[in-house]
């Protein structure tokens, strides 16, 4: 501090009451409590300040985690049927001899609407995929996939031929329908 400012400090003390008086001299105390002077040439400033050991590092838990994530992730994927309806779609019309233009096209001839109802089904039945899905990929809504899902549970019962039409068409997918 210059000269003025410890004059001014000074006169400030000199001209305290004693309760600032004592507070000053508290706080004085405070702070050599907190930050101790040590003199420059005081050995205790030359000596190095010791490092803590460095902890040792915990094993990589999350990344083991992320790992044994991924491998589940890839795991049940592989565990999960890999047909799509595009596979489904392209067996049946393989087995009623259509074509995928004539299965997705708007026509409702005999010969379009039973091979696209099976279409409909078997999506259902091997894929799980929801019946908004399975509609756009016949260019159809839900509804028309559900109703032609329901006629062909009714049939399956009743028809032996279109029974057997179904587990030919599964299994020519590698599956085995239910």
């Amino acid at each position: 501090m210059d000269g003025a400012g410890a004059s001014h400090l000074y006169h400030a003390i000199e001209h305290a009451t004693p309760t600032q008086a004592d507070a000053w001299a508290k706080r004085q105390q405070r702070l050599k409590r907190m930050v101790p002077v040590v003199p420059a040439a005081s050995p205790v400033a030359a000596r190095p300040a010791v490092m803590p050991a460095p902890k040792p590092e915990p094993p990589p838990v999350l990344e083991t985690w992320v790992q044994r994530q991924k491998e589940n992730w890839f795991s049940i994927e592989n565990e999960v049927n890999q047909l799509t309806i595009k596979d489904i779609q392209s067996a049946v019309c393989r087995f009623y001899g259509v074509t995928m233009i004539e299965l997705r096209s708007s026509r409702r001839n005999a010969q379009i609407v039973l091979p696209r109802q099976v279409g409909y089904y078997l999506s259902k039945k091997l894929t799980g995929k929801s019946l908004p899905d399975i509609g756009r990929r016949f260019n159809r809504d839900h509804t028309s996939a559900l109703s032609g899902i329901r006629k062909i549970e009714k049939l399956r019962t009743i028809d032996e031929n279109l029974e057997s039409d179904l587990h030919a068409i599964s299994n020519s997918l590698g599956v085995s329908l239910v």
